[in-house]
């Protein structure tokens, strides 16, 4: 599985990151050890961290999820604090650089506003693709009722039949709209996916604008909660920001680090952990083999994302706690 870290939210802050660090340290001699091994130093060290969370008052969430933008992070946020009643007094959140285009090619033209403010992105339904969890939510309803095995299994059944049948229709008459519309040879859906970096060359000036005002939109919502006493925004370059590891003819144009560094200026609640400028400033190395090979979305492998990338942020957490 990648690692898709996107935020994690903290409270009474410094005892947690003291554990992170110190999780991270004995993770990385555990490492030496079988697998076995680990499962059960992972299991004993769990509830040891939530006897020591419960005795102390203290809380953390790592709400990390994949493929998330600043409009999805501040709806759950939303979600956190209106649903759950989480409030939470530290955030650390990382800009992808791939967000300029969720934020304009998938999100955009989904979103549902109510009274000026966005509520909600739509969600995919009944499509069997990699994000559309219809069928999960659907059983997992159907499984936690307090029902008969026969009955449950009876429903089971059912909505598989309907599910399929919603899947065909919704796939066909999309087909046929986009034939008619389009024409035979043009019927197929470019999906976000495959340009998805194509916005990191050639965005237009409107494009960078709406990606700016989705930042802009989550750091005004951090602002106004007086619960949130800092906020720590994370961005770290694409391969093909970096000249010595870039793999097409030109280099990026947009980079979401400048972006974000243009927008929190003068603001003493945001702080800004700048992995592409500690890169130029050769305070940090980075080389091809610290990304995960034949990946179009350039990850960093685990060892430089725990050795580095999480060192390097809780460093500068600490170092700015007090400011």
């Amino acid at each position: 599985m990648r690692i898709h870290f996107r935020e994690f939210i903290i409270w009474n802050n410094l005892f947690v990151i003291a554990l992170l660090v110190l999780s991270t340290e004995i993770f990385s001699f555990f490492n030496l050890i079988n697998q076995y091994s680990i499962k059960i130093f992972w299991f004993i060290f769990l509830l040891f961290y939530l006897y020591f969370l419960k005795r102390n008052n203290l809380g953390f969430i790592n709400s990390g999820i994949a493929s998330f933008s600043p409009t999805l992070m501040k709806l759950q946020l939303q979600v956190l604090e209106n649903d759950f009643k989480i409030f939470p007094d530290i955030i650390i959140a990382h800009i992808d650089q791939t967000d300029i285009g969720d934020e304009n090619c998938r999100y955009k033209n989904k979103i549902k506003i109510k009274n000026n403010e966005i509520i909600s992105v739509s969600e995919k339904k009944y499509t069997g693709k990699q994000y559309d969890n219809t069928k999960l939510y659907k059983e997992s309803k159907i499984l936690l009722k307090k029902q008969s095995k026969l009955i449950k299994t009876f429903k089971i059944i059912n909505f598989n039949a309907k599910y399929e049948l919603i899947k065909f229709k919704n796939k066909n008459t999309k087909k046929i709209s986009r034939i008619l519309k389009y024409g035979y040879k043009n019927r197929k859906e470019i999906k976000c996916y495959s340009k998805i970096h194509e916005y990191l060359v050639k965005s237009s000036s409107d494009e960078i604008a709406y990606f700016e005002k989705t930042v802009t939109d989550y750091i005004n919502f951090v602002n106004k909660n007086d619960n949130v006493k800092k906020l720590f925004l994370v961005t770290f370059p694409h391969k093909n920001h970096i000249p010595k590891l870039y793999e097409s003819e030109n280099l990026y144009k947009h980079n979401v680090s400048n972006i974000v560094d243009n927008l929190i200026k003068n603001n003493k609640k945001i702080f800004h952990l700048n992995f592409t400028k500690l890169i130029a400033e050769k305070k940090i190395n980075i080389e091809k083999n610290n990304f995960f090979k034949n990946d179009p979305l350039a990850h960093i492998n685990y060892d430089y994302y725990r050795n580095i990338y999480i060192k390097k942020l809780i460093d500068f957490v600490l170092n700015n706690l007090e400011n």
